[in-house]
């Protein structure tokens, strides 16, 4: 169960948030933080180390649409997160690298097999400002979503 909720802003890469990932099967975002934003990210105290590179520091956030999470006092499958605009209105449009996006992270206490430590899932992703999204045309002529 959550036991907090966080936001934290930033730039977009790799956004898997309508399907998930093909080798994993994991919804994610890599969230690119300038120096003042990731401030707001290391203060919630996950374990997840940044990558720095082209001048941002680099977190993937992930959600299991498999794995069990609880509404209303009642486990259920987690599904996928949601994705909204700058209006707050639910959308499937394909986030474009470099688009400025605020994300919403469940973070939860954990102790198992692992260690002890704050673990969190991806559950909102909201479109600040929309960069198009270009499928890149591969050697078979075809233009893929992927």
């Amino acid at each position: 169960m959550a036991t907090s909720t966080h936001y934290l802003k930033g730039i977009a890469k790799w956004a898997k948030v309508h399907r998930p990932d093909e080798k994993y099967g994991k919804h994610s975002i890599d969230l690119g933080m300038t120096k003042e934003q990731l401030s707001a990210y290391e203060k919630i105290g996950l374990k997840n180390k940044p990558k720095e590179a082209d001048g941002l520091h680099w977190v993937t956030f992930r959600r299991d649409p498999t794995g069990m999470v609880w509404v209303n006092r009642v486990q259920t499958i987690a599904g996928k997160p949601s994705v909204v605009d700058s209006n707050n209105n639910t959308t499937d449009v394909t986030i474009g690298n470099g688009s400025e996006v605020t994300i919403e992270l469940q973070v939860y206490d954990y102790d198992n097999k692992f260690g002890k430590g704050k673990g969190s899932r991806l559950e909102k992703v909201k479109i600040d400002k929309l960069v198009e999204f270009k499928p890149e045309a591969k050697e078979d002529g075809i233009q893929h979503p992927w």
